[in-house]
């Protein structure tokens, strides 16, 4: 789970990489990012959310299972109450092109 983002430069979207990607601001905006040197083709982009979440596989699959976790006593709380406890925090290198491919989820089939 990441808690804060630390920005060398801003990253942001406008009206026209919406209207691009989709034509509506009702679908979900998906991108590719660089996290920790690999490639992550699906990341939700959701502005209301109050933390960013990286499963325990695609850990695991970047060879961090290991990594050196802090760990975080606040449970996440869903929205009808149920409590989930994270396994930490970590601090990982992101960076993204400067003309991302943004667009809605697709079908993989």
């Amino acid at each position: 789970m990441i808690m804060s983002v630390e920005v060398e430069e801003e990253i942001t979207f406008s009206q026209k990489d919406l209207n691009e990607a989709s034509g509506s601001q009702d679908d979900p905006m998906v991108i590719k990012l660089d996290i920790a040197n690999f490639a992550v083709h699906k990341v939700l982009v959701d502005n209301g959310s109050s933390a960013d979440i990286i499963l325990r596989d695609v850990l695991k699959k970047m060879g961090l299972e290991d990594a050196n976790l802090s760990p975080v006593k606040t449970p996440l709380v869903g929205f009808e109450g149920s409590e989930v406890n994270s396994l930490g925090t970590i601090d990982l290198p992101i960076s993204m092109e400067r003309n991302p491919r943004v667009g809605p989820p697709r079908s993989d089939s």
